[in-house]
């Protein structure tokens, strides 16, 4: 199977240009975030919403409760949790983004989610995204992508982003220094930091559009397999 790994801050774009790729290269596109979620949700449904303060050894025989199945449809992901299929309104909620925000870093739902990640890249030809697939979920990915832009262009995405949602209750210059905090947890994070392998092709997306950013990805995928 092929597999592409693409890593890199928060508001690189890494989401939409991953999808981007996808399309064009016919390959799958594997949401993680939807399989952290499906975790949260079971979690939230059996009443462990105290999950980080058990001990690891309960945390492992809880998790042990969990089935998770990835199948794709006409190329679009589905998520099936102890036999029932999760739809984005059963995912997306506010409590379960909340939740799955504050579990997500927890060493024993790594491990399930990394299980889950490297069976799908074995059954399919998948591009990946988040913060440790080149370093930790993929290293032997077909192709490693770090993606970044600076601090205030990625600000100044976001910042657009709440504007279009009429969201207005931070100022661009609040959003620097929030980006900038974020950076810096995921940077020194004890649980598989936010890091550019050796291997990587590094792309600066500050001056360029998505689109030239995804033909740069599939460009440099057809320099690896061809």
């Amino acid at each position: 199977m092929q597999t592409i790994a693409v890593d890199g801050p928060a508001g690189a774009g890494k989401s939409t240009i991953v999808k981007r790729v996808a399309k064009k290269l016919n390959i799958l596109y594997c949401d993680t975030g939807a399989i952290y979620r499906a975790v949260a949700r079971y979690l939230l449904e059996n009443g462990y919403q105290n999950f980080l303060e058990l001990a690891s050894e309960k945390q492992m025989t809880v998790l042990d409760e969990i089935k998770i199945e990835v199948t794709y449809e006409e190329g679009i992901q589905i998520v099936i949790l102890n036999d029932q299929k999760l739809t984005d309104d059963l995912l997306r909620t506010e409590q379960i983004s909340n939740f799955t925000s504050e579990i997500n870093q927890n060493q024993n739902i790594k491990n399930l989610g990394n299980q889950i990640f490297r069976t799908i890249a074995k059954r399919y030809n998948v591009i990946m995204e988040g913060r440790d697939i080149t370093s930790v979920v993929l290293p032997d990915a077909t192709l490693k992508v770090y993606l970044t832009a600076s601090v205030e262009e990625r600000a100044k995405r976001r910042f657009l982003q709440l504007q279009e949602r009429g969201i207005l209750d931070k100022t661009l210059d609040e959003l620097i220094g929030l980006t900038k905090e974020r950076d810096d947890r995921d940077m020194h994070r004890e649980v598989a930091p936010l890091i550019i392998v050796e291997d990587a092709v590094q792309i600066d997306s500050t001056y360029m559009s998505e689109e030239e950013v995804a033909e740069k990805i599939v460009e440099a995928y057809h320099q690896k397999t061809n």
